[in-house]
């Protein structure tokens, strides 16, 4: 069974079984997609992640006290990685073996694909020509919010209702 800690150092115990695949459904989450677009969804919203895991770990909760804001409140940073991988790890222990390679080929993929763009992104925002072109075109786009507010203000000041 997977499990994690929260930033409380609570640890939690992470299965799925198929009440809980229904029960995550109701909140637009497939958690077998093997296609990996419901990981990779995971994976870029930690909010909805951390709905899931509640979902997943409620019952703990209840034994142990531990509200829904107590349980969002403890998950963030190294928690909602810990999280994620947890719920990897325990849809590893879900899928049959006829889906479970296939599963895991698509994860390790996409999984790929988001560590090359995060570090694209991160090269090209460490090159001082793309920080000097953001910075021009934040300066353009706040020069023409002022004259926009500008423009509105003087037509309101103009109308002959003022």
């Amino acid at each position: 069974m997977s499990q994690f800690k929260d930033s409380e150092s609570r640890e939690w115990h992470v299965k799925v079984v198929v009440d809980l695949v229904e029960k995550v459904r109701e909140i637009g989450v497939d958690l077998v997609d093997i296609t990996g677009q419901t990981m990779k969804r995971l994976a870029n919203d930690d909010v909805l992640l951390v709905r899931v895991m509640w979902l997943i770990c409620d019952q703990q909760a209840d034994e142990r006290h531990v509200t829904p804001a107590q349980f969002g409140a403890a998950m963030f940073g190294d928690a909602l990685d810990a999280a994620y991988e947890a719920l990897r790890g325990a849809l590893d222990d879900f899928f049959p073996r006829r889906k479970r390679e296939f599963w895991r080929k698509m994860l390790e993929t996409d999984t790929a694909q988001q560590v090359a763009a995060m570090e694209i992104g991160l090269e090209a925002l460490n090159d001082p020509a793309t920080i000097e072109k953001i910075t021009v075109a934040t300066r353009d786009r706040v020069r023409k919010e002022i004259q926009s507010a500008l423009t509105h203000l003087e037509s309101a000041i103009a109308s002959p209702e003022s």
